[in-house]
């Protein structure tokens, strides 16, 4: 039996490594918000198919696939635990932080898999 938190209250998530992320909910807002950012617009290009979807190759799909993950998170991600600076001291949650953390491959898949994927899949559940 698959069991859904139907919460909107933000939630902790483990990342590995040490790293948590409390992420408040991915409602549409924040999806239309990611949608329209300027560096996801600019990187999915105006070209589209018969579907009206971008026409990518796998790096430019990518490319957009990351920069829709860091726009998420910065309009999500409320704090953090187990992130440092270079000196090894708790580092402050910041838009240029989020942006390195994700530039790591694999916080950057945990997120889309633990964090995006969680919220995809409360969607498509919704509308079975």
């Amino acid at each position: 039996m698959l069991r859904l938190n139907l919460s909107r209250e933000p939630a902790w998530h483990d990342l590995g490594h040490g790293v948590r992320l409390l992420c408040a909910p991915i409602t549409t807002a924040v999806r239309y918000q990611v949608r329209h950012d300027p560096q996801v617009v600019a990187l999915r290009g105006e070209t589209v198919d018969e579907d009206g979807l971008p026409v990518l190759d796998d790096l430019g799909r990518a490319l957009v696939a990351l920069a829709a993950a860091k726009a998420m998170a910065k309009a999500i991600v409320l704090d953090w635990e187990g992130v440092g600076d270079a000196e090894g001291n708790p580092a402050a949650l910041c838009p240029e932080g989020i942006d390195a953390l994700l530039d790591i491959q694999i916080f950057f898949i945990a997120f889309q898999l633990k964090v995006v994927a969680q919220a995809d899949l409360l969607v498509t559940e919704k509308n079975v």
